[in-house]
């Protein structure tokens, strides 16, 4: 199964709990904030990705970023979900998917204009 798959259910499910919820905009942040602190740490990605490195270990280090960022319970969830199915890793590519139908359930549409003459700023705006 390709990672856009996984991705795409994983997103998905989330997006069925966090609407009905009414805290998908903060999920989503938080999610974002995340992938970026996941990204920017090369030791957290290595004990993440690396099998050698038991669930429990990778659980305790999960719980002790849990403890300093305390995100909302939702965002905990997710996240435990996402480590002890070994997807944390591809947290990126489920936070694009997720955005994705966040943007189509929403009814928001993305689009790209292109004009002839430079348009004004407020005009942009």
């Amino acid at each position: 199964m390709s990672v856009q798959t996984i991705a795409r259910r994983y997103a998905s499910a989330l997006a069925d709990v966090v609407l009905e919820r009414g805290e998908a905009r903060e999920v989503q942040r938080e999610l974002i904030t995340w992938e970026q602190m996941i990204q920017s740490a090369p030791n957290l990605q290595e004990v993440l990705r690396n099998p050698t490195v038991g669930l429990d270990q990778k659980r305790a280090v999960l719980n002790q970023l849990i403890e300093r960022a305390k995100p909302r319970p939702t965002t905990i969830n997710f996240l435990k979900v996402l480590l002890q199915n070994q997807r944390l890793t591809e947290l990126s590519e489920i936070n694009d998917k997720f955005t994705e139908i966040l943007d189509v359930r929403g009814g928001v549409v993305a689009a790209r204009v292109m004009t002839a003459r430079s348009v004004p700023e407020n005009a942009q705006q």
